[in-house]
Formats: structure tokens, C-alpha cells, sequence
């Protein structure tokens, strides 16, 4: 007679209900989006890949990072230690928990951004190592917005992780993905792709050179977060090297170019 009716409030419900969500976080152990740090021990991961060379912070994102960690170390305070950990292909111990400040400076003087990418599931399997055995560890991520937190193994790291974010994954770039040739009966192709990886549709000049003269070049049109790409058929037989190159800077430079060698080593 009564198919819907409202629960009456109870004290005894709203614990259950809170002490359900209390479960179900930690469980899931989430990133926690945060600027500050708190714990005895504490884990950093400096992002050092390739795409901290963007410059939409200023200097570039790793000087951002890298002066947000300085803040980090100043804090350390007596009784307290950090670690500092490199995170990019191969991530390294670059600095053992300590609570020497010098030290820890020193470290993260030596830490340079690469040309690859990072690895973050090794970055924070060795986070847990060296923080095994201390109850009020935990791990702070330092890192730019392209960073892929999907690769961290959450559930299986015992101590809470904190993302400190610099620069945006939508800041205006454009990055030349590939460059591809095939040789058909003596016929020399190549096709290069773009890809837009900024939040606004974007036109560029995509210019080929054939060891090392410029020979062609293509104005294409990007659409946010995709692809396009440029075509050239019948290239000199006897070309040895190719290079496809954005003819206007924009936030990354790394990426602006590709290479192709169509023979020899």
C-alpha cells in the first residue's frame, strides 16, 4: 500500500553510513590533492621527464617543482627526515632519508629533466622501500599535469600518497608524434603526424628537410586533443636523413621535431 516511504532519521544509520564511506577510502587509498605536507618521514617524487621542460610556468615547469621541494626541504625540522627520489624512466634514489637540509639541497641541485618519460610505479615502489618501518611516512608526488596516476599500484602501497600539481596537461602544445617513411619500387614516402594537445583547435607549418635542406612544407589544422597529418611522396632516392619540424615555438620545444634515417646505421 505504502511501495515508498521516508527512512526516519537515526543516529545508529548516519555511523553506519559514515563508517561505510570510512572503509571505502581507505580501501581505495586516493591521491589527495594537496599543497602542504605533514609526517615525520616523508617520500618525495620529483618529476623529471621530458614534459617538464614546458614553459607555462615560469621558468620552466622543473624549476617550479624543483623550488616547491627547496620549501619542502627548509621545512624539515629537527627529529624529521626526507628522501628524494628522481621520477622519470628510471627512477633513483637521489638523496636517502636525512634530516641534513645542506644535503638534501645539495641533492636536488644534481636533478635534471630528461627526454623520456616517467615511470611512476617504480617511483613509488621505491618510495615504499625506503619507507618501510616507519608508521608516519608518507609519499609526496611532485609533478606536472601530464603525469598519469593510473600507473600507480595504490592499493598495494601501504602509506598515503599526496600529488602536488605544477603547470596544466591543457597548456598549448603541439608535438610532432612521428615521422614514417616506405620505399616502393625506388619511390621515397614519408608521413609525419601532429598532435594538439592544448584545449584550442591550433594551425602550424610543418616543415620537412631532407638532409638537412628544407624541401616542403605543409600548414596543418589541429583540432583540441587530436591529430593530423602530412604526406610527401616521390623524395629524392638517394635521401639519407628526414627531419619534420614546427616552424613557430610554442610551450615545449622538445617535441617540435622528428627524425627519420632511411638507410645505413
Amino acid at each position: 500500500q505504502r511501495p515508498w516511504r521516508r527512512v526516519p532519521p537515526s543516529v545508529l544509520l548516519l555511523l553506519q553510513i559514515a563508517a561505510l564511506a570510512a572503509i571505502v577510502a581507505a580501501l581505495a587509498r586516493p591521491f589527495l590533492l594537496s599543497t602542504s605536507s605533514s609526517g615525520l618521514n616523508n617520500v618525495v617524487l620529483l618529476d623529471a621527464s621530458a614534459s617538464m621542460l614546458a614553459t607555462d610556468v615560469a621558468p620552466t615547469r622543473f624549476e617550479a617543482a624543483r623550488a616547491r621541494v627547496a620549501q619542502m626541504i627548509d621545512a624539515v625540522e629537527p627529529g624529521e627526515s626526507l628522501a628524494l627520489v628522481s621520477l622519470d624512466a628510471q627512477p633513483r634514489v637521489v638523496a636517502p632519508p636525512t634530516g641534513d637540509r645542506a644535503q638534501l639541497h645539495s641533492a636536488l641541485e644534481t636533478l635534471h629533466p630528461s627526454n623520456q618519460s616517467a615511470n611512476l610505479a617504480a617511483a613509488l615502489s621505491i618510495a615504499g622501500s625506503l619507507a618501510a618501518g616507519h608508521a608516519d611516512a608518507q609519499v609526496t608526488v611532485v609533478a606536472d599535469g601530464s603525469l598519469d596516476q593510473g600507473q600507480a599500484p595504490a592499493s598495494s602501497l601501504p602509506l598515503p600518497v599526496r600529488y602536488i600539481a605544477v603547470g596544466s596537461p591543457n597548456a598549448p602544445n603541439l608535438a610532432v608524434t612521428s615521422l614514417g617513411t616506405r620505399v616502393t619500387d625506388g619511390r621515397v614516402s614519408a608521413v609525419a603526424s601532429v598532435a594538439n594537445t592544448g584545449s584550442l583547435a591550433t594551425s602550424a607549418t610543418l616543415v620537412l628537410r631532407v638532409d638537412g635542406s628544407r624541401y616542403d612544407a605543409k600548414v596543418l589544422t589541429i583540432d583540441p586533443a587530436g591529430a593530423a597529418t602530412a604526406e610527401w611522396d616521390d623524395l629524392p632516392a638517394n635521401a639519407h636523413t628526414l627531419e619534420a619540424h614546427l616552424d613557430q615555438p610554442d610551450g615545449l620545444a622538445i617535441d617540435n621535431s622528428a627524425w627519420a634515417v632511411l638507410d645505413g646505421d
